[in-house]
């Protein structure tokens, strides 16, 4: 089993860096690009709802992120010490309704339950925690 973590400043501009990290983790874990895309893709938008919600401003914190490959499938693990918020409780928007009739917000987590297996969330202790999974090499399916 292969294993990566990352931890970052609750900063836009650690994302950068965590991005960079993922990279490299991804590669050594042998993740196939177009996975790997995507699953960037989803880390990075729940660190940046993470950073841009889940903190008062000005409060110092830190995030982390492990990834642990098994078999055929990449676990991934965002920890963050922000306030409670389940964004699995947010409403799926409606894409089917035209852009100037939906409501704003929500498109980000829709996406991320389009580009993984399963996406779960629990609050343990004082720490946010998502769980997604990716089943690797189904692109195409």
């Amino acid at each position: 089993m292969l294993k990566a973590e990352i931890q970052l400043a609750n900063t836009l501009s650690a994302v950068p860096g965590l991005l960079d990290q993922l990279d490299q983790a991804l590669v050594a874990m042998d993740v196939p690009d177009a996975d790997a895309f995507q699953v960037k893709l989803a880390l990075e938008e729940l660190v940046t709802n993470a950073i841009n919600y889940g903190f008062d401003e000005g409060q110092t914190s830190e995030l982390e992120v492990a990834l642990r490959r098994q078999n055929e499938d990449l676990i991934c693990e965002l920890r963050d010490h922000g306030r409670v918020f389940n964004p699995l409780d947010v409403v799926e928007p409606d894409v089917t309704l035209d852009v100037d009739h939906r409501k704003v917000g929500g498109l980000g987590v829709f996406f991320v339950r389009q580009v993984m297996d399963d996406v779960s969330y629990e609050r343990a202790g004082n720490m946010n925690v998502m769980r997604l999974r990716k089943t690797l090499g189904r692109e195409g399916e």
